[in-house]
């Protein structure tokens, strides 16, 4: 029964390995601490790289238009989770039900498939995280657009190219 578990936990099935995407979202995380590190800022440059890590997981190999949308409602919905987990800390009621809130939310997710699901945990998890300090109003919405900004503008996202964007390998 333990060897079966460990086979399981150290099984590696390279058909699923995407280096490219591996890489870009590496650079992705990286930069914002690199730059935050570098101006002065590493607290804001570490609330960027949470915001690009979690938007990481809606990046695939799918045509610009899918994966384009899908990055750019992750990370709409990465920065509302830190909204409204810095807003629901001012009081452990609020906070509780904010966060049962959300989580009814991300469970009925599931049902659109596993990348919704897996988008809804991962902003329940930037709630909760988030929710453990409060902030004034101003200060959570600019923890919350932070994130959303340089997640959606990524060099990598098709929406960082605008009118310029290359074609989508099925569009062509």
């Amino acid at each position: 029964m333990a060897n079966a578990f460990w086979q399981t936990v150290v099984r590696i099935d390279a058909a699923r390995l995407t280096p490219e995407i591996a890489v870009r979202n590496t650079l992705g995380l990286i930069a914002p601490l690199v730059i935050g590190g570098l101006t002065g800022h590493p607290a804001g440059g570490a609330v960027v790289a949470i915001g690009a890590r979690n938007v990481c997981f809606s990046d695939s190999r799918e045509a610009y238009a899918v994966h384009g949308r899908r990055m750019l409602l992750a990370s709409v919905l990465v920065g509302l989770a830190v909204v409204m987990g810095a807003l629901s800390a001012r009081t452990a009621t609020t906070a509780t039900l904010a966060e049962m809130l959300w989580a009814f939310c991300a469970g009925m997710l599931i049902v659109r498939g596993q990348r919704a699901g897996d988008l809804g945990t991962v902003t329940l998890v930037t709630m909760i995280v988030f929710g453990a300090n409060q902030l004034s109003p101003h200060d959570a919405l600019i923890s919350g657009a932070l994130p959303s900004w340089v997640a959606s503008s990524r060099p990598h996202s098709p929406s960082a190219f605008g009118p310029f964007a290359p074609p989508a390998p099925s569009e062509t």
